[in-house]
C-alpha cells in the first residue's frame, strides 16, 4: 500500500509540474534568423540564433562572413580609411520593452570579434601610397531595434546600433555597426 502511495504521488507531482511548465511557457523559444539587408548590400551571410527562455529578455549570436571571400579593398575609392569586416561573431543579449513574448522594441548589447582587411591611403598631392593591411579587433556596443513575430512563427526584426573598439591587433581602431533587416523563424 506505502508503495502505491509513494508511486501515485511521484507520478501526480510529475504531470502536475510538466502542465504547470506548459502553460507558463512558449512552446517555441528558438529563433533562426538571416539577415536580408547585409546579404543584398555586403554580399555576406549574416545568420543568427537567438534563444528566447523569457518574455523579457533573450540570447543570441550571430556569424557574418563574405560571400565573396577575403579580399574586399576597394583600391579604387580614394578615402582615408577604409574598413572591409570578411568575418565576425557577435553574441549578444536583449531586453524588450514590450508585454508580448519576446517582441517589440527592444535595447541590445553586444560584443563583436570582427576581422577583416583596410586600405590606408596616404596623401599628400597625389596619392603616395597605398597599404591594405589585416585586422582583428574585439567591440562592444549598444542597438535598438524593432521585432515581429506572426503566430505561424515568422520573424521579421529590424535594429541599428554602434560600437567601439576594446581590444584590436593593429593601427585600425574605427568603431563597429550592427544592424541589419533580418527574416527568419521561431520554433
Amino acid at each position: 500500500m506505502m508503495k502505491k502511495t509513494i508511486v501515485f504521488i511521484g507520478l501526480f507531482s510529475i504531470t502536475f509540474f510538466c502542465v504547470a511548465q506548459q502553460e507558463s511557457s512558449p512552446k517555441k523559444f528558438n529563433e533562426l534568423k538571416l539577415n536580408a539587408f547585409n546579404l543584398a548590400v555586403y554580399q555576406a551571410i549574416d545568420l543568427s540564433y537567438e534563444y528566447v527562455p523569457h518574455e523579457n529578455h533573450s540570447f543570441g549570436i550571430s556569424l557574418f562572413f563574405k560571400i565573396n571571400g577575403v579580399d574586399g579593398v576597394d583600391t579604387y575609392l580614394r578615402l582615408e580609411v577604409q574598413d572591409h569586416r570578411n568575418f565576425s561573431i557577435t553574441p549578444y543579449y536583449r531586453r524588450y520593452f514590450s508585454k508580448k513574448y519576446g517582441k517589440g522594441i527592444y535595447l541590445e548589447s553586444f560584443g563583436m570579434l570582427s576581422s577583416g582587411k583596410y586600405a590606408n591611403y596616404i596623401f599628400d598631392n597625389i596619392l603616395n601610397s597605398n597599404q591594405i593591411k589585416n585586422y582583428t579587433n574585439f567591440s562592444a556596443g549598444l542597438t535598438a531595434g524593432v521585432k515581429w513575430v506572426t503566430k505561424s512563427g515568422f520573424i521579421i526584426d529590424s535594429y541599428f546600433g554602434l560600437g567601439a573598439p576594446i581590444l584590436n591587433n593593429g593601427e585600425f581602431d574605427s568603431g563597429v555597426t550592427h544592424g541589419g533587416i533580418s527574416i527568419g523563424y521561431r520554433f
